[in-house]
């Protein structure tokens, strides 16, 4: 197989790795920002919890 024929730019990583192609730059060690994650957890979580609370105390659920 003719590796020099080959359209490098148009591999995707798996194919590019399969044929013994390297990775090369800055964009290539990707690292997930877990900080934005955290976030959307946390503001999800808690819109959950009072949207909740808000349900607990309407007339779907009456004491007594």
């Amino acid at each position: 197989f003719n590796f020099s024929a080959l359209d490098w730019n148009q591999l995707s990583k798996k194919e590019c790795l399969r044929f013994g192609g390297s990775l090369v730059g800055k964009s290539c060690k990707y690292v997930p920002d877990l900080a934005m994650l955290s976030f959307i957890l946390f503001f999800g979580t808690y819109s959950m919890t009072i949207s909740l609370k808000k349900f607990k105390a309407s007339r779907y659920f009456p004491t007594k």
